[in-house]
């Protein structure tokens, strides 16, 4: 459905797109209510389509500082 954010956003309820990237956090086991969650990440998709670079955190509290995001997207 369309949004006013002016980017799509992904639903992944089957976690598939979370395999794809490798982000799928593997301590959480099958039959988990938690299972199929993703490490916490950032991903710069360019214009293009491709993924530009990526900021992942293995800790599920953890997340990138927003100076860190800043730096990465200015460098694109």
């Amino acid at each position: 459905r369309k949004n006013s954010l002016g980017f799509e956003l992904l639903s992944d309820p089957g976690s598939e797109a979370i395999s794809a990237f490798n982000l799928l956090n593997e301590e959480m086991k099958p039959g988990s209510r938690y299972f199929g969650i993703p490490h916490p990440a950032i991903m710069f998709i360019g214009t293009d389509e491709t993924v530009r670079a990526v900021l992942r955190e293995e800790g599920y509290k953890d997340r990138p500082s927003l100076d860190l995001i800043l730096q990465i997207a200015e460098q694109l």
